[in-house]
């Protein structure tokens, strides 16, 4: 798997940087994987699930999906996390104003860290 994530994470910084400085900008997806620290705390997975697609409401985040782990008996497939979550952003300016929005800090201070034991985040540039 960190084989996987260290191919993955060359693919992306090797694309981004194609797009860097031109004038086409790409979407962007914003992928976040989450582990509870309590996986069986179904008001925790709850509330990381609404906050989550409450975040859609702001004005840099073009959507949202939020999903939990479907189990998998598949070598190649990663069933040891708890809630997935990926949003869309216009273009690289757009996830950089979402970064410094108040309330994505508050959803990360109030409820993904205090939630979590681990979160694992990809950003990719569609091509």
């Amino acid at each position: 798997m960190r084989l996987f994530t260290a191919v993955f994470a060359f693919i992306i910084a090797s694309h981004s940087s194609l797009f860097a400085g031109t004038e086409i900008e790409k979407s962007i997806s914003h992928v976040v994987i989450c582990w509870l620290k309590d996986p069986k705390d179904t008001e925790a997975r709850t509330r990381l699930i609404q906050v989550s697609k409450e975040l859609e409401t702001l004005e840099e985040v073009a959507s949202v999906t939020v999903g939990e782990m479907i189990p998998s008996q598949r070598p190649i497939v990663d069933s040891s996390y708890d809630i997935a979550v990926i949003m869309q952003f216009k273009d690289r300016q757009q996830l950089e104003k979402y970064q410094k929005n108040p309330l994505h800090k508050k959803a990360l201070k109030e409820v993904l860290i205090p939630l979590t034991s681990k979160v694992l985040i990809y950003d990719f540039v569609s091509i």
